[in-house]
């Protein structure tokens, strides 16, 4: 499933993101550096995997490749 969020605005380090009718707040370190006020994402939920060492090196892979945009595959 694709969800649409978009970011309300910025507080410190914390991203406000509208998520539906909802305001949910956001680690601003767990997105792209160029993170704004107004920017879209598309965030895809999906289950995880049943072994989480796969998650995790994904995760890693993620963290040296760095911000190239606004999306994140998880």
């Amino acid at each position: 499933m694709e969800i649409i969020v978009t970011v309300d605005r910025i507080e410190g380090d914390l991203a406000v993101l509208e998520v539906g009718t909802r305001l949910v707040d956001w680690p601003l370190s767990e997105l792209p550096a160029e993170t704004c006020e107004g920017q879209r994402f598309t965030l895809t939920i999906a289950p995880a995997p049943a072994d989480l060492s796969e998650a995790r090196a994904r995760l890693e892979r993620l963290k040296r490749r760095g911000p190239k945009g606004d999306e994140i595959d998880l």
